[in-house]
């Protein structure tokens, strides 16, 4: 077989110029038409490629296949994205931008990078020719940065693939992740007339608005996926530590004693809680925390503890649609051991398994574990302005993915 590496190598600038294709379109989560005009620039693609290709869940996911057999390897991404302010970003967010080593634009890291790795490694098996002894499936999905209610469908009109993982996280293998659920917070208003903060239920607001009486005040902090609220800057949270002894309200109170010493609560191998979104709603304000749950801890043993602070800070609870519990994975399984085996050979490591503090379309299937393309010690700048990856990085990964999925499809039964 030729390499795939020299294959990479050759065929980067087409890499590119595919991957900014995609970049271009601006589907942020909400926008169900831009979201879909990128799910279908990534099958026409794919048929371009020779690849077989096909939308499922009323066109909201996209099925990329190559190979024949019962079994099936899936490989399940999204090319929804999150919103991204300009005037925060060096460069264009909806453009590919290469500069000193580094691909920058929205999407590049979550999700559509690894989107396009993938498709990669399936052109080039159908160009080479190996015919694989199991079917493989990319599996796309366009809502994995709200609803999930691409996945709900899809679950209702297809098989799942027998296992697999999402190219969503981080290097070696998350074969854990911490729970997930949103809370909204009503709290009464009694001097604020209008109050605004954070774009997203799963980023660390950069940038809060409030206004009292004649007063308004602004703040500015520093986005951050709020899987890792420790790499931004909470600016409602900022806020409030400012604003609790000036403006008399509960929400302000609350914040600035329960997130007294950080932006968040907990911590990277605990429950973190980090508050994302503010706004007003029916002269009440509402105040929207992203909590990711810790492996021993239920959504249940959440929402207890935030009814019980609701005697004392004045506001009610009610929890979002979407809340996923933790999920674990046994590392024996055959699949994983590949999974590991790929990296470590690719990489010279000897790699072990590692939690993910974030939640992924792992979630959404059984027998799914999340796998790249972040590499240890490298920024994570997924939710963040100047997203991006470093070139050999994207092109380590690649290798990594290929050979795994190689290797998967050239042996027995798993």
């Amino acid at each position: 077989m030729k390499d795939f590496k020299q294959y990479m190598m050759d065929n980067f600038d087409d890499f590119k110029r595919d991957l900014n294709g995609l970049i271009e379109i601006p589907s942020v989560t909400a926008d169900k038409a831009k979201s879909s005009e990128a799910l279908n620039y990534v099958l026409e693609l794919a048929r371009s490629c020779g690849l077989s290709a096909y939308s499922v869940a009323a066109g909201r996911v996209g099925i990329v296949e190559y190979g024949e057999g019962d079994e099936v390897l899936g490989i399940l991404a999204h090319v929804d994205v999150v919103e991204a302010e300009a005037a925060e970003w060096r460069f264009p967010p909806f453009s590919l931008t290469e500069h000193e080593g580094r691909l920058y634009g929205r999407g590049v890291q979550d999700d559509k990078g690894a989107v396009m790795m993938i498709l990669y490694a399936l052109k080039f098996f159908r160009e080479t020719g190996l015919t694989p002894n199991k079917k493989i499936q990319l599996v796309i999905g366009t809502q994995e940065e709200s609803s999930w209610e691409d996945m709900d469908a899809y679950r209702e009109e297809m098989p799942a693939p027998d296992y697999g993982f999402t190219p969503d996280g981080e290097f070696p293998v998350s074969n854990a992740e911490k729970g997930y659920i949103d809370l909204d917070l009503s709290f009464p208003a009694k001097t604020i007339t209008a109050i605004d903060g954070g774009n997203a239920h799963n980023t660390v607001p950069s940038f809060f608005f409030v206004k009292a009486g004649d007063k308004e005040y602004k703040f500015t902090g520093k986005a951050a996926h709020s899987s890792a609220p420790w790499e931004g800057v909470n600016a409602i949270v900022k806020a409030a530590k400012e604003l609790s002894d000036t403006l008399d309200e509960d929400v302000f109170r609350y914040l600035a004693e329960a997130f007294s010493d950080a932006d968040y609560i907990g911590g990277e191998d605990i429950t973190t809680i980090t508050p994302t979104r503010i706004s007003m709603n029916n002269g009440g304000i509402v105040l929207s925390v992203n909590v990711r749950t810790g492996y021993s801890q239920t959504n249940a043993d959440i929402i207890a503890l935030f009814e019980q602070a609701s005697h004392k800070y004045g506001f009610s609870v009610k929890a979002r649609p979407y809340a996923m519990e933790p999920l674990y994975v046994e590392p024996n399984r055959g699949f994983l051991k590949l999974m590991k085996k790929a990296y470590d050979d690719i990489t010279g490591d000897d790699s072990g398994f590692i939690p993910g503090c974030g939640t992924s379309y792992a979630k959404a299937l059984p027998n799914f574990v999340s796998f790249g393309p972040l590499f240890p010690g490298e920024p994570d700048s997924a939710h963040q302005a100047d997203e991006n990856l470093a070139i050999d990085k994207v092109l380590l990964a690649c290798e990594i993915y290929f050979e795994y999925i190689r290797s998967v499809i050239s042996c027995d039964r798993m």
